[in-house]
This record gives C-alpha cells, structure tokens and sequence, in this order.
C-alpha cells in the first residue's frame, strides 16, 4: 500500500502520514533522511539533511544546494518540493524506512491509485534510497 502523503489519501483508505500537521511533518521528515538516487538517472544522488537537499551529478559534477526545499504546505498536509508547491511527496506508508519516493504535480497526486512506476507516464520523478555502500564516487563531491 503506498500514501499519497496528505489530504489525507492512502489509496482506498483515509489514511495519512501528515495528519497531525508540523509534527506529522517532522516526523516524515525524519525518516527521509539519507541518501537518494533519481530512479532515471541512477548518477544524480540526492542528500537529504534536515529540509534541506543537495544534488550531485555524477556526469557533470555539479553539486546544487536546494535550502528548506522539503516544507510542509500551506494546508499542512503534504511535504512539498520548493516554496511554490509544484512537487508533493509519495511515500509508502508502511515502510518504517522508505526505500523509494515519489514526486508528483498535485493532479497526479489526486488521480494516481498506485506509486508511479518504472513506466509511468507521470510528470515527476522517483528516488530510490541509496545503500552506504553504492555512494561510491560522490563522497568527495559535497
């Protein structure tokens, strides 16, 4: 089973993680802390470090600094991307751990009854969590 995380949407159910505004927020928050890779482009890692991301691209060598770009939204229901709230977070629910997350427009996010797939035609992106161990390459870039 996979959350859409806010408006209170599990697929099929009434469940959510941010339920409980800021706290359910931190408490989300906490949990995708690490490192990320971006599902297509396994080279792009992402950090995560509190609210804030840094990308690293393996290709090109670029290192973007992305500060509070995890916020929680205007109606207090989901994690955004960025201030304007174009990207908002799916995760799975059950998972103590993610292994995996989605970032979806708002309507993707209302009309998506499943987590996006390797074949999806949606417009966001996907990232998979990174073992300590496949990091190898881009400790030294940050």
């Amino acid at each position: 089973m996979c959350a859409a995380i806010g408006v209170e949407h599990i697929y099929g159910t009434t469940q959510g993680y941010i339920t409980n505004g800021k706290q359910g927020y931190e408490e989300l928050l906490s949990k995708l802390q690490g490192t990320w890779h971006n599902a297509k482009q396994p080279s792009e890692l992402y950090v995560v470090n509190g609210a804030n991301v840094t990308r690293m691209r393996q290709s090109s060598g670029e290192v973007a600094e992305f500060h509070r770009a995890l916020r929680l939204d205007p109606s207090e229901s989901f994690i955004q991307w960025g201030m304007k709230g174009r990207w908002l977070l799916q995760v799975a629910a059950e998972e103590a751990l993610p292994s995996e997350m989605a970032w979806l427009t708002p309507e993707e996010v209302r009309w998506q009854t499943g987590p996006p797939g390797p074949n999806s035609q949606v417009k966001g992106w996907r990232w998979l969590r990174v073992d300590a161990g496949t990091a190898n390459g881009f400790e030294n870039m940050a």
